[in-house]
């Protein structure tokens, strides 16, 4: 007759034993949430402080240069330095310069060297000392990025805007290596050179045109500065 009268006992056990679990649960939760916001932060902060340094990377160059009567487009979102159809001009169809525009490439090469040499490796020797924010390593890659317009490739040496693009970075790249050879020793946090090139061909016009024409403002060169990202935590 009394065999269930421990079955209240029991059931209060049983609910204080689940309330215990779900409380410990929550706890861990707690606990997770915590340490992903904090990590997560911590992220953006280096991720912030990362896309800052690119600014003032960018800005640094570009104020220098303009010192010098060199003038360039920044666009900070993109890491982009833009030498414009003002400073370098590249005939339609063509790989190579106009004359009068190769001492801007002089000064550029001599710009660069100083300015990154701040933020990047040099194989065999350590940052400049006049460097006051140096930050060897941060810089992953600078692309020298050519683009054509649209007018269509009838003969010559190039099949097509594509290789006239790549060719176009290629010529600048050479350039400022024969201005300041030491550019080609800059390297990235692993040892792998610096500089790269790239082209895209009139795929990324600064303005479209519908029919072929020989805009002077899409055949320019780019150069892209990405940075290495934050380590994970």
């Amino acid at each position: 007759m009394n065999t269930d009268s421990t079955a209240p006992e029991e059931t209060g056990d049983y609910l204080i034993s689940l309330a215990d679990l779900m409380a410990g649960l929550l706890f861990v939760f707690i606990i997770t949430l915590m340490v992903f916001v904090l990590t997560f932060q911590g992220a953006t902060t280096e991720l912030t402080n990362t896309e800052h340094l690119r600014t003032a990377i960018l800005q640094k160059i570009a104020l220098e240069l303009s010192k010098r009567g060199v003038e360039v487009f920044v666009i900070e979102d993109n890491g982009v330095l833009r030498l414009t159809e003002n400073e370098i001009l590249f005939p339609s169809g063509s790989a190579l310069l106009r004359e009068e525009d190769v001492p801007h490439l002089v000064v550029l090469g001599e710009v660069l060297d100083t300015v990154l040499s701040c933020y990047a490796g040099r194989t065999g020797s350590p940052p400049p000392p006049d460097c006051q924010d140096a930050s060897p390593g941060r810089l992953e890659s600078v692309f020298l990025e050519g683009h054509t317009d649209n007018m269509p490739i009838h003969g010559g040496p190039f099949e097509d805007n594509w290789l006239l693009s790549a060719q176009r970075a290629l010529y600048t790249y050479r350039m400022l290596l024969k201005v300041r050879p030491e550019l080609g020793l800059l390297s990235n946090h692993r040892g792998q050179p610096l500089f790269s090139v790239s082209g895209y061909g009139d795929g990324r016009p600064l303005i479209p045109h519908d029919s072929p024409t020989p805009d002077a403002r899409n055949r320019r060169i780019d150069l892209r500065f990405v940075m290495v990202p934050p380590e994970p935590k």
